[in-house]
């Protein structure tokens, strides 16, 4: 099975390409948000995320990337021939390639202006309507984000949008 994990900063477009590719490809989409919204909507005391603004899961990400890990192996055995495209923030690519060493791996980032990316921010259903100074820290962690990874981008390819 051909694996391509595409990741990077929350509202980079990580779920458009995914789509895109996935039409292009004939392929699946595994989406981590649903992924972990389902385990965490069943395990109420499975949590991803502390009180404090993240971009990434901060609590149990080693549980949740073998849950993914045994997930994507057991696809595997039963479409052996197929192309699977993993696509979510949960994982920094070093992460992801510790347990999947053939995945390709898309990174996409925004390192623009701390405007364009509060316009991007504003356009999510559920952060449009958060305080100035919370979207703020959010444009922030995303650039930082978007940084380290096309800073680090030495075995994956890093795409700025």
């Amino acid at each position: 099975m051909k694996l391509i994990y595409i990741t990077g900063a929350p509202r980079c477009g990580k779920t458009t390409l995914a789509k895109k590719m996935a039409t292009e490809l004939n392929c699946s989409i595994f989406s981590l948000d649903a992924f972990s919204k389902s385990i965490r909507n069943t395990f109420c005391d499975f949590k991803l995320y502390g009180d404090d603004i993240s971009i990434r899961p901060v609590i149990n990400n080693d549980i949740f990337l073998k849950l993914v890990a045994d997930y994507t192996n057991n696809y595997s055995i039963d479409y052996e021939n197929h192309t699977l495209i993993v696509e979510g923030c949960h994982f920094t690519p070093e992460e992801f390639k510790s347990k999947f060493a053939n995945a390709e791996i898309i990174a996409l980032g925004r390192t623009g202006a701390t405007d364009e990316i509060i316009d991007a921010i504003k356009q999510k259903d559920w952060m449009h309507n958060l305080p100035d100074e919370i979207i703020l820290q959010y444009a922030k962690l995303i650039k930082e984000y978007s940084i380290k990874l096309k800073s680090e981008a030495h075995f994956y390819e890093y795409i700025e949008v």
